[in-house]
This record gives C-alpha cells, structure tokens and sequence, in this order.
C-alpha cells in the first residue's frame, strides 16, 4: 500500500491522480495490462531480470540479482479488479505453483482511499473468489 513513510504525500498525490486518469480512460483489461507492465517494471528497477509470458500463466518471472552464488525466481500473477472479490483459478495457481520458483499473486486495490499492492504467496490460497479483505489480511 502508499505510505507517506515511504515518500512526501505530493508524490502520492500525483501517483493516484495518473492512476485514476488511466482508469477512467482504459477498458478494464486494458487497464490491468498496464498495471501488470508497472509492477513488472518495479521488479526490473530493483534490478530482477523479468520475463513476460504473453500467454498463459504467470504473467512474468522475476528472477533476483545472484547473492552468494544463489538467486531466486519469483513467478507472479498479477490481479486487478474494481469489485470487491478476485477470482483465482485452478490454472492462476498451477502457474504459479512451480517447483523451484516462488510463486505471488499480486492483486492491485485500486480505486481505494489507500491503493497499493498486495503480494501473497501462492502456497497460502487456494482457487476461489477472494474478497479483498480478507487478501489484505
């Protein structure tokens, strides 16, 4: 989520400003492409090396810097909804499920008085209609 810890409140401000503009302008697919393009360029500014599969599940892999010889793979499964469940398939969660990866659903709360991300890993949900809340917990 936004924090005014993480930043002065006039770049936030102007942060959702730019969201709500996309928002209203894009149908909501297109929207959430877009959002999926912004988290995937968030990983690579924090120097993963991301790969985006066009079709299917995940929507890309994040692989992190190599740190004492090791790096991990994050598969990730980007969410957006303006309602107040998400639905995650049986073949959301098998894409993320990978071995040797770790897998995240990542779910954007937007519109909201507090938007910002939500990052879950896969092995704590099931396929089911989640309600946002609940995810937040």
């Amino acid at each position: 989520m936004m924090n005014e810890t993480n930043g002065d409140r006039g770049r936030i401000n102007r942060t959702i400003y730019q969201l709500d503009s996309l928002y209203k302008r894009l149908r909501p697919q297109e929207f959430g492409r877009v959002m999926q393009q912004v988290l995937a360029c968030a990983f690579e500014a924090a120097n993963f090396h991301v790969v985006e599969n066009t079709v299917g599940v995940p929507d890309f892999t994040a692989t992190s810097p190599v740190r004492d010889g090791k790096h991990k793979i994050f598969a990730v499964e980007v969410k957006t909804t303006d309602k107040p469940k998400v639905a995650l398939t049986h073949r959301d969660l098998d894409g993320i499920l990978t071995p040797g990866q770790i897998g995240v659903l990542a779910v954007l709360v937007f519109p909201a008085m507090n938007p910002g991300w939500l990052l879950i890993p896969a092995n704590s949900i099931s396929a089911r209609s989640w309600e946002l809340r609940h995810l937040t917990m």
